[in-house]
């Protein structure tokens, strides 16, 4: 099973989900209560419970995609799919439209009301993404032709070298020369995702080109940051398209890995400050390295697998089991002394909910041995005393 919104077309759903399933059914959960009827997330929540303003698409798209892994791995979700569809919907009817100047393209505009004036990569891939896991698993999204011309704005904004501009300002590229780490993978992540419902082989070789580009680059220069969409997009691109030669491609998983390892603390956390969503990332990423590399790294597995476990085991630390916002993750774990720890954000929960999903089918003992397959669940697990450890 691939990470995620990776999940491998034709798996078994629930194949595994005998370990993680009580935390990621909750943190799903939580994700769904957290999307208003008109399809938005309440985005960001103080420890006091404030509602704060303010929006990201990018995040949006990131939670819509890992609820559409959550449905992939139990079909019956319930009002996660409905509250799931209220979001997808919103996301299209808000942000997805054409640049002034391509009708055939479609980007996703950053601000939901107003002029559309900025287009990040990293929307438009995690969006391509998501909506193309929902079209896979039967349900609502944009159509097909849509889902070509968000694409085509994706590939757009590849440049002959493989790399991407990060920003579309109005009707150009942003020329302010700014690059964001991440988008790329989701850029790719995002073609990857739609060429398995459309057969184009445009969309999996301008992904490829995108990978390669950035472990050229990152094995040039010797240095390989925590990309963990990178390595996401990778785990599905060897995958899906064996290449001949992906020796670049797997060095680059490889080093991100163990740079990764590195840093982790014994706690599972990477940082003093016991964050959760640099520690749920890199987990992802580790996630996605174990996918890849797998029993031909034997010297490097168990020490994935142990790293997996205990991240996936301080993730849950900083997962809320009682009150009104139960199943979110905070900010930062129990114990962290950084400002704003107990924040809840979208992003946090999503990230988590991401690693349980993938870190079951591992066979280790990074979570709890509860089976369920509804929220309800989790709340029967909190009176049985589960330990969260």
């Amino acid at each position: 099973m691939l990470l995620a919104g990776a999940l491998l077309a034709g798996s078994s759903a629930g194949a595994g989900a005998a370990d993680c399933d009580t935390s990621a059914t909750a943190a799903a959960q939580s994700l769904a209560t957290r999307i208003d009827a008109d399809g938005r997330f309440v985005y960001r929540i103080s420890a006091a419970g404030r509602v704060h303003p303010g929006y990201n698409i990018v995040r949006h798209a990131g939670s819509l995609w890992a609820l559409a892994a959550y449905r992939q791995t139990y079909p019956d979700a319930g009002t996660i799919d409905a509250a799931s569809e209220r979001a997808s919907a919103f996301l299209a009817r808000c942000c997805l439209r054409a640049p002034r100047d391509a009708a055939d393209q479609r980007a996703l505009w950053s601000v939901p009301e107003g002029e559309p004036l900025e287009a990040k990569l990293g929307a438009a891939g995690l969006a391509l993404a998501a909506w193309s896991d929902r079209r896979r698993a039967g349900q609502a999204a944009p159509a097909l032709e849509e889902l070509r011309g968000l694409a085509r704005f994706i590939v757009r904004l590849q440049r002959a070298d493989g790399h991407f501009d990060s920003k579309f300002a109005y009707d150009r590229p942003d020329d302010s020369g700014w690059t964001s780490l991440y988008y790329p993978g989701e850029a790719a992540l995002g073609l990857l995702s739609l060429a398995r419902i459309d057969p184009d082989p445009a969309w999996s070789r301008a992904a490829e080109r995108a990978l390669t580009a950035l472990a050229t680059a990152r094995s040039a220069g010797q240095q390989w940051p925590a990309d963990h969409w990178a390595l996401i997009a990778t785990a599905v691109l060897l995958h899906d398209q064996p290449l001949r030669d992906a020796a670049l491609l797997r060095e680059q998983v490889r080093q991100v890995a163990v740079t990764i390892l590195a840093t982790q603390r014994p706690d599972g956390a990477f940082d003093a400050g016991l964050r959760t969503a640099p520690a749920a990332t890199r987990i992802e990423a580790l996630i996605a390295a174990d996918q890849v590399l797998g029993a031909d790294d034997p010297l490097l597995r168990p020490r994935l697998r142990q790293a997996i476990a205990r991240g996936a085991a301080f993730l849950r630390r900083a997962q809320r089991v009682e009150g009104p916002q139960a199943g979110s993750v905070t900010r930062a774990a129990p114990g962290s002394t950084a400002p704003r720890a107990g924040e809840l954000r979208i992003d946090d929960t999503q990230h988590a909910l991401s690693v349980w999903l993938a870190a079951d089918p591992l066979q280790n003992e990074s979570c709890t041995r509860v089976r369920n397959t509804s929220a309800s669940s989790f709340a029967a697990a909190k009176r049985s005393r589960v330990t969260w450890r």
